[in-house]
């Protein structure tokens, strides 16, 4: 369980105005890193991540997940994470006035021995109010929670999603989360 020498799929770093994307659906696969799959650093923004499949990443190594998306106003389109070591997806806001944009992404564990997160919203590091949105996405099946949201002073603008079986819930707010958070959701299923 060592994380020394542990590398991740892609490393974005602190850059800014970065595209990945794939031509297709499924076309940039990041499978089975001990790293993060795909990770971005705490001062990067501007990064669009599109067309990619993130999965059996993160596994051996302490704390690491499939995509970890840190800084401000990052974009996750058309984007498959699945089976990733405690969440699919692990979000820390530290700069911006607009946090990540999830849309039309699929998220889920096909593996029932893996009962990773779908996304997790951590505390956000910045002053000021924050605003996330995800759409258009499917969460499950296979996901311990859809949804945990952990983050004081910003918004969460849900819409449009499925939500499929979640072990223990699709949507969770934290103890952490102060009550200025905002909900709009439509079309929740479970």
């Amino acid at each position: 369980e060592q994380t020394a020498g542990v590398r991740p799929g892609i490393d974005v770093g602190d850059h800014h105005d970065v595209t990945i994307q794939g031509t297709k659906w499924k076309a940039i696969e990041v499978l089975g890193f001990r790293g993060d799959g795909v990770i971005t650093g705490v001062n990067s923004d501007r990064i669009r991540l599109k067309n990619l499949t993130v999965g059996h990443s993160g596994y051996g190594s302490i704390g690491k997940v499939g995509i970890r998306l840190q800084g401000g106003e990052n974009f996750l389109e058309q984007v498959i994470a699945y089976n990733n070591n405690i969440a699919n997806v692990d979000i820390y806001c530290t700069k911006g006035y607009f946090g990540p944009q999830i849309k039309r992404c699929w998220i889920h564990n096909d593996n029932s021995a893996i009962k990773g997160d779908g996304v997790r919203f951590n505390d956000a590091r910045v002053w000021g109010q924050q605003h996330q949105y995800i759409n258009n996405s499917v969460f499950g099946p296979g996901l311990s929670t859809g949804i945990l949201w952990s983050q004081r002073n910003s918004s969460l603008h849900i819409s449009n999603n499925l939500f499929i079986n979640a072990e223990k819930c699709n949507i969770k707010k934290t103890a952490q989360a102060l009550p200025d958070y905002y909900y709009s959701i439509f079309n929740l299923s479970n």
